[in-house]
């Protein structure tokens, strides 16, 4: 809340990168039905139990394939305020040639 008790709204970023490995509700510890029952049952429950209405639920994965890949998990547009994919490999992919470049030309090898 802020100073007026207003609630302010935040960005839930709940179950993400589920279409990796690495977590519990990942895509290889559970299935998309699975997945899709979760996300639902956890906002229905903040939403209708704990009377949880200032988060906004972003939907993210990790390592997409396809377009079927990306959706095979969606709960639904009533549980998904905003969508995204995460890239932190292929950003830090580019982050690390552009130090090799610049380290480079610092130095004569």
């Amino acid at each position: 809340k802020d100073e007026t008790g207003t609630y302010i709204p935040v960005i839930f970023r709940m179950y993400h990168e589920h279409t990796g490995d690495w977590f519990w509700w990942s895509s290889q510890q559970s299935t998309p039905e699975e997945y899709k029952q979760l996300w639902i049952m956890t906002i229905d429950f903040l939403r209708k139990t704990k009377q949880v209405h200032h988060l906004l639920y972003a939907y993210s994965s990790s390592n997409v394939e396809s377009k079927e890949h990306y959706l095979e998990r969606y709960p639904g547009d009533e549980y998904v305020d905003c969508a995204q994919d995460t890239v932190v490999r292929s950003v830090l992919l580019v982050i690390h040639a552009e130090y090799d470049r610049n380290i480079s030309s610092r130095f004569i090898f």
